[in-house]
């Protein structure tokens, strides 16, 4: 049986902090770049330097013996899944308002809670229910 990590609001806080400044950074350099290169090329771009600084962290932490080369189908197919993703929320960066497109991002929790029970099996409970319809009207 593991012990439960310790409880440390604050390093929750600044790592969510950090995450919304880099996601905010990559939008708005990706709407600058967007005039210059496709999204593909600034995919490939972002998945290159991307894999160098996992690789980094992971040597910096000592934790690299911990990348297993196992379930490599698993892997390619939520990578592609990913890359694909990624670029058509890149080309709707410059079809659409930023705040729009933030807007619309911020769906992503509520269809998981409708996806669920397709997904994973899972039972919408009334107050997921609830929780999905007022974030559905919020947005």
């Amino acid at each position: 049986m593991t012990t439960p990590a310790p409880y440390r609001p604050v390093t929750a806080a600044l790592w969510m902090l950090g995450s919304v400044v880099s996601f905010s950074g990559m939008a708005i350099a990706g709407r600058q770049l967007q005039g210059v290169h496709d999204t593909f090329e600034i995919m490939a771009a972002r998945s290159f330097v991307s894999f160098f600084l996992v690789i980094g962290a992971a040597l910096a932490m000592g934790r690299l013996r911990d990348i297993r080369a196992t379930r490599l189908t698993g892997h390619a197919v939520r990578n592609v899944v990913h890359f694909t993703g990624q670029n058509l929320w890149f080309w709707a960066l410059t079809l659409i308002p930023l705040a729009q497109l933030i807007a619309i991002e911020f769906t992503s929790p509520l269809w998981v809670i409708l996806l669920s029970p397709l997904l994973l099996g899972e039972r919408i409970t009334g107050p997921r229910a609830l929780a999905a319809g007022l974030g559905f009207v919020g947005i």
